[in-house]
């Protein structure tokens, strides 16, 4: 078993995989983005899971913002805590990257579990676009 190729492949092809832990980097399908973090024949740089876009309403003040109204989106369960992206989205054509809203104090809070992400907003509600990555985050 080996967790990265670097060179020639079982298949006689020539490049560079890496497989998620567990994963076979020599045997396993790399077509199969939920065994490797890396393939040099992928199109795009990672492989994701998921995307999509949430409306995120006004949850409330409360004592501790784990005691608000969530919107909870459901993403697959690898098992682990996925990488993911979220921006905040006007509902046309503008995407922000950083989108802390300064003129009230807050912007979303988003936190990612191993089956759902989940968005958090205390004044003004938002819409948010996002990408759920199939590796782990750092943090794990």
């Amino acid at each position: 078993m080996s967790r990265v190729v670097h060179g020639k492949r079982a298949d006689g092809s020539f490049g560079l995989d890496v497989a998620m832990p567990g994963g076979d980097a020599y045997a396993d399908d790399r077509n199969d983005a939920t065994k490797f973090s890396f393939s040099s024949d992928w199109t795009d740089i990672v492989k994701y899971s998921q995307f999509g876009k949430v409306s995120v309403p006004v949850s409330g003040a409360a004592p501790t913002p784990y005691e608000t109204i969530h919107t909870i989106v459901p993403i697959p369960n690898y098992g682990y805590v996925p990488h993911f992206e979220a921006r905040q989205w006007d509902g046309a054509n503008r995407v922000y990257d950083d989108w802390a809203n300064f003129s009230d104090g807050f912007g979303v809070r988003v936190e990612c579990f191993v089956s759902a992400i989940s968005f958090q907003r205390f004044s003004n509600p938002y819409s948010v676009i996002y990408l759920v990555y199939r590796y782990p985050t750092d943090q794990q």
